[in-house]
């Protein structure tokens, strides 16, 4: 995640930082609770890009989709 936080300011040009927080802020949903335990247990998730960019295309990654989430870009 400090990963992302780098691109997210990088495409934004300001500070970003990540920040982990207790699962009890998810409070009683527990399959709320099990999926983000699921994505802290390491190894996490680990996407398949090439497949994706197959099935997709046109699919942004972090640095492309921070960059079309500017203030002047907003609806």
């Amino acid at each position: 995640m400090d990963q992302v936080a780098e691109r997210v300011a990088s495409g934004l040009g300001r500070p970003a930082r990540y920040e982990g927080l207790p699962i009890d802020v998810l409070g009683d949903d527990e399959d709320m609770r099990a999926m983000f335990r699921w994505f802290a247990t390491v190894p996490a998730y680990r996407a398949d890009f090439d497949l994706t960019r197959h099935l997709v295309p046109d699919v942004r990654d972090v640095a492309a989709w921070v960059s079309g989430q500017g203030p002047a870009r907003r609806s």
